[in-house]
């Protein structure tokens, strides 16, 4: 079934590539084009996505309207200039102000990490201070790696608190008056909004700047973020990934008094935070968001999924947990290795799930999608049954806090458990 894929993975390996399975063996097929809410492999076979290339992708894949005018300005005017300054940057700086609540003043990046990295030096140089407390995944450089039991680099000035709210605390008092900053992802399928009204009470009170990762999370909670459907706002904040539907384009937004006067004082801009292409990209983005309510239409098709997905997991007697945004949710199994075989079955009946970490609803998914998802999703667990009998026909009295607790360490490098007085 995927025997281009794996010949030319095999081969390819000699030259660049890791057999990580959360990396280039994240499935044993590579994806070559995709179209709306659909991809194909090398061997031509179709696939149903829920991945959205990790969130890139929330209108759908080769979006006609977003494409069409990116590639009509570059024929036009070109790509890229040494004037860093331009029409697009500002055009889109003014609508990501008007957006965003935290927002008075915008940088712009490529990758999401770059915006963290940015927003934590910015921090720093405002603050004068050195040390930042972060929780949750914001990128690939050294100071975030402290989230990874496998791959941390020992740094006493960057400092994971696990999303506990004690050690927030302690670390706090322990580094008094040098934090420079919080920083954090929301995470609202494990934590709830009093989490992080909590958080920004302890930010306040001690006088630390509160930067808000919302890279993924920008968009789909609403246009504004997550600090806009929560009400519950940053200091600073990042976005990435749905701000341009697939192109490179990331940024960093907070006050004028934090943002232009500590990047005076820095070096932040790299040669290609110049280019036009994405920042086109993303003014047709959000027009279209604004346009076709995208939004409040993800979270609809979501939600149908979930109800569907939630009817198939209890007449098959799994021990499962949905958690349990619409158009951004977890899919958790009390057997891991199911899980993982269930979502390794599925791709061979056409469907993309991902793997370790959360499904993701784009604009290009109907209902006539999400029907025929289920059917091969059921397909795919009876075909798992053989394997893991005794995971079936059980009463869900819901996931093992010791499997939830795993999860969110692989994924969030956090504990569920943020207060040792609670147990969500």
């Amino acid at each position: 079934m995927y025997n281009k894929s794996i010949e030319f993975m095999k081969t390819g390996m000699d030259f660049t590539g890791v057999e990580r399975k959360d990396l280039d063996y994240l499935y044993p097929t590579l994806f070559k084009t995709g179209e709306g809410a659909y991809v194909w492999d090398m061997d031509d076979n179709k696939y149903l996505d829920f991945t959205g290339a990790t969130g890139a992708i929330l209108l759908g894949y080769k979006y006609n309207k977003v494409d069409e005018a990116v590639f009509d300005y570059i024929l036009k005017y070109g790509n890229i200039f040494i004037t860093k300054y331009s029409q697009p940057r500002v055009e889109l700086a003014k609508k990501l102000v008007e957006l965003i609540p935290c927002a008075e003043y915008v940088s712009f990046h490529k990758t999401g990490s770059c915006a963290t990295s940015t927003a934590v030096r910015l921090a720093k140089l405002h603050s004068g201070k050195e040390v930042i407390l972060s929780a949750g995944y914001h990128g690939w450089h050294d100071w975030q790696l402290n989230m990874f039991d496998d791959y941390k680099i020992p740094d006493e000035k960057h400092i994971n608190f696990e999303y506990s709210l004690d050690k927030l605390e302690e670390l706090i008092e322990k580094h008094y008056k040098n934090v420079a900053a919080i920083i954090v992802t929301p995470e609202p399928n494990f934590f709830p909004i009093e989490y992080f009204r909590e958080l920004r009470d302890i930010a306040t009170k001690n006088n630390i700047l509160l930067i808000f990762d919302e890279v993924a999370s920008g968009f789909r909670f609403a246009l504004g973020g997550y600090q806009k459907y929560s009400g519950v706002i940053p200091d600073m904040a990042t976005f990435g990934k749905g701000l341009a539907n697939g192109y490179a384009l990331s940024a960093v937004v907070g006050p004028k008094e934090i943002m232009k006067t500590a990047a005076e004082k820095a070096h932040t801009w790299s040669t290609f935070d110049a280019e036009l292409g994405p920042m086109v990209a993303s003014l047709k983005t959000i027009e279209e968001y604004e346009e076709k309510n995208v939004v409040d239409y993800i979270n609809k098709i979501g939600q149908y999924f979930i109800n569907k997905l939630k009817k198939l997991f209890d007449n098959e007697g799994i021990v499962y947990e949905i958690r349990s945004h619409p158009s951004i949710f977890h899919i958790i199994f009390n057997d891991i290795e199911l899980y993982d075989a269930w979502i390794l079955e599925s791709l061979k009946q056409g469907v993309v799930l991902s793997r370790y970490d959360y499904q993701l609803i784009s604009y290009s998914h109907k209902k006539s999608d999400i029907d025929f998802a289920i059917k091969k999703l059921e397909i795919a667990l009876k075909k798992c049954r053989s394997r893991f009998p005794h995971s079936f026909n059980q009463i869900n009295k819901g996931v093992d806090e010791k499997v939830l607790e795993k999860r969110l360490r692989y994924e969030i490098g956090g504990t569920i458990n943020y207060r040792r007085k609670i147990t969500n």
